[in-house]
């Protein structure tokens, strides 16, 4: 027959009753009434209803106090095994009470040497156990101790996603058998055929988290379910697609990447003169102001023409995706001038070349009359013609020499005084984004 000191155990249930516990105020005044009610059928060494009424106190108001009372009262009916799992229980919460505890660690050993104990783990952790029959409820989580009653025993271990297994064992009095179970997750394969495009792969859960990722060829094994498959390559336009993937099933995708256009840009060109012709790369584009959309990307060239104004000729750098804008100032053309003195020397230089060869030809005139005149023997004022053709020669030779360095100086002075007021057609050029 076991002896124990009941009055130290009616001492730390006392000790536990006592211990404040913060709960929702309804239910803390529920709570408390169950527990002054077990408090009663404890002190009158009704176990079984002090255990009934420290339950529904757990169930309102869960605390170690209320777990280390349960299994003091499972202790006092000989419920051996109820009361291992109870004292082990409170034993892992974070109660400090030194007194309880040293209980407690004291209970363990002692009813250690008598209870059949099956020590259950499982792979995942977290799995639901059942011993013998489902219907009776389940035994917590794993990983766990159990205490029950010596002989054999089937164990069931399940996960939500994952199939149930179940194991055998043999417990035995006073021994800690050790048990482990490993479930199979369910799951569905999930495959991209191969679309001749390297791409990134993020498949995602219906909540929006990214639940595996990679590169396309692409295969993974997921849970049952809904998912967005998502692929993204340079060059492509991105790919969504929606999959249910379900149990044991194999979901193939074969996608096709849809090649982006050609990078483009916009430019916008305005120009002082209103109406000038715009011509992009040797080809028409409109008159300035004017935007033009959708130019490729790369150096253009850019020129504006307009009746009476110089032309303009530049380049412009379309950035992928950017806009610029061109502000083109088309200047009047130039105009040359030169010193007055130039045309007065050579219109001196001109006058006396025209008129010392019109003396020229009155000189040779003049020349022939004088051979007649000589070769007559009867001719009458030779010298007269003499000295006329001689005053002729003397005066064309003057104009033409006069005429002659009029006519280089005037060519020096139209090159040495040139000068021209031209001011050449310009454009600014800027960019940003689209």
């Amino acid at each position: 027959m076991r002896t124990r000191p009941f009055g130290l155990a009616l001492l730390l249930l006392g000790l536990g009753l006592i211990t404040p516990v913060y709960v929702r105020a309804d239910d803390a005044e529920e709570s408390r009434f169950h527990d002054a009610l077990a408090r009663e059928h404890y002190t009158a060494h009704r176990f079984e209803d002090a255990l009934r009424e420290f339950f529904e106190a757990a169930r309102l108001a869960p605390s170690p106090r209320i777990t280390f009372n349960i299994a003091v009262c499972f202790d006092l009916m000989h419920e051996e095994n109820d009361a291992y799992l109870f004292f082990r229980e409170y034993v892992g919460t974070d109660d400090q009470d030194p007194e309880r505890r040293r209980f407690a660690t004291e209970a363990l050993a002692r009813l250690g040497a008598t209870v059949a104990r099956v020590a259950v783990t499982s792979d995942p952790d977290g799995s639901t156990i059942y011993v013998d029959q489902r219907d009776h409820g389940s035994y917590g989580t794993t990983p766990r101790v159990l205490a029950l009653a010596p002989g054999p025993h089937t164990i069931t271990l399940e996960r939500e996603g994952f199939r149930p297994v179940t194991v055998s064992v043999e417990a035995r009095r006073g021994e800690e058998i050790a048990t482990a179970g490993s479930l199979t997750q369910i799951v569905g394969t999930l495959a991209l055929a191969p679309s001749g495009v390297e791409a990134t792969v993020v498949v995602r859960a219906a909540g929006g988290a990214d639940v595996a990722q990679g590169s396309t060829p692409f295969e993974t094994t997921l849970p049952p379910g809904l998912y967005e498959v998502e692929l993204r390559s340079e060059g492509f336009r991105p790919f969504t697609s929606i999959v249910r993937l379900e149990a044991d099933g194999r979901a193939v995708l074969d996608p096709t990447l849809e090649p982006l256009p050609p990078p483009t840009g916009d430019l916008t060109i305005t120009a002082n003169a209103a109406g000038a012709v715009i011509v992009i790369d040797g080809e028409p584009a409109g008159f300035a102001p004017t935007l033009l959309t959708e130019l490729a990307v790369g150096e253009h060239t850019v020129r504006l023409e307009h009746p009476g104004l110089a032309p303009f000729e530049g380049t412009t750098t379309i950035a992928p995706d950017g806009r610029g804008w061109l502000t083109v100032t088309l200047e009047e053309p130039a105009r040359t001038t030169r010193s007055e003195a130039t045309w007065i020397v050579g219109g001196v230089g001109v006058g006396g070349l025209v008129l010392g060869a019109v003396l020229g030809g009155l000189a040779i005139e003049n020349h022939d009359s004088f051979e007649r005149t000589q070769a007559d023997p009867m001719g009458v004022g030779l010298a007269r013609i003499r000295e006329q053709g001689i005053a002729l020669n003397t005066a064309t030779d003057v104009l033409l020499g006069v005429g002659a360095v009029c006519v280089v100086t005037a060519t020096v002075l139209y090159f040495v005084t040139e000068s021209s007021d031209s001011r050449e057609s310009r454009g600014t050029f800027s960019e940003g984004d689209r």
